[in-house]
């Protein structure tokens, strides 16, 4: 969608490299956070550990604070022309 959108509004250059940049802080916080998850995973298969849900849950916060600033960032290029339009 946020390719679409930046089709249809014409965006320049430095618009669309925040873009991307952001998509690939989640995709990246995304990887970190699966392979952190299996090998937390791999490492505490015998018992519960607090440990282990600990880096699960810091994991998993990662990629929420990633995915807030993809949408501050998509927040701030589309929302002003997304109200010009009206």
């Amino acid at each position: 969608m946020v390719v679409i959108a930046g089709l249809i509004f014409h965006l320049p250059i430095n618009e669309w490299l925040w873009l991307i940049s952001a998509s690939a802080i989640v995709l990246i916080a995304e990887a970190a956070n699966t392979a952190i998850e299996n090998l937390t995973d791999l490492a505490s298969h015998l018992h519960s550990n607090d440990f282990a849900k600990k880096a699960k849950d810091i994991a998993a916060g990662m990629v929420l604070l990633a995915a807030a600033f993809a949408v501050i960032v998509a927040g701030l290029i589309f929302i002003p022309r997304i109200i010009a339009l009206f």
